[in-house]
């Protein structure tokens, strides 16, 4: 039973850290886009800082979804030793 916890736990910090890659190639490349769309329509005033989108709750969350897939990872492993 400890084996699919340890398993569990390791997807949940694969889908943390992909949550935060995700996010932060949405902020590096979202600007680039609106620089395309703002040449295409030729109106207004560029700036990047209007297309960079505020995750910092999400990435919050996702630091502290990885931070639990760490503790469990070690205490599933510790109680996987003990049964040894």
């Amino acid at each position: 039973m400890n084996k699919i916890g340890f398993f569990l736990s390791g997807i949940l910090i694969i889908f943390g850290l992909l949550v935060y890659v995700m996010t932060r190639i949405i902020n590096l490349v979202l600007p680039k886009i609106g620089y395309a769309a703002f040449q295409v329509a030729k109106g207004g005033q560029y700036t990047p800082g209007n297309y960079i989108i505020d995750f910092s709750m999400i990435r919050t969350m996702t630091a502290g979804i990885v931070a639990i897939g760490v503790i469990l990872s070690i205490v599933f492993y510790i109680a996987g030793l003990k049964e040894k």
